[in-house]
C-alpha cells in the first residue's frame, strides 16, 4: 500500500513538473510577441516573462471549462 502512495506521490510530482516545463516553454513565444506587438498596437506596457506566464495560466483556467465540452460521439443527433 504505502509503495502505490509513493508511485502516485512521484507521479504526481512528475506531472507537475513536465506541466512548469511546458508553460515556460509556452511563454517565451508569447513573451516575445507581446513585448513586440503589443507597445507597437495597442500602447501597452512591456511584460516581463513572469507576468506573461501567468497570464497564460489565467487564459488556461478561465478556457477550460468550454474546451471540456467536445462531443465524442459520431451518431447524428
Amino acid at each position: 500500500m504505502i509503495k502505490l502512495a509513493v508511485a502516485a506521490l512521484v507521479t504526481y510530482v512528475l506531472a507537475l513538473l513536465v506541466a512548469f516545463v511546458v508553460g515556460m516553454i509556452a511563454a517565451i513565444p508569447c513573451y516575445f510577441l507581446w513585448n513586440w506587438i503589443g507597445p507597437a498596437v495597442f500602447h501597452a506596457h512591456a511584460l516581463s516573462f513572469w507576468q506573461v506566464w501567468g497570464v497564460l495560466i489565467l487564459l488556461h483556467l478561465f478556457a477550460l471549462p468550454f474546451a471540456t465540452h467536445v462531443k465524442t460521439s459520431t451518431t447524428p443527433d
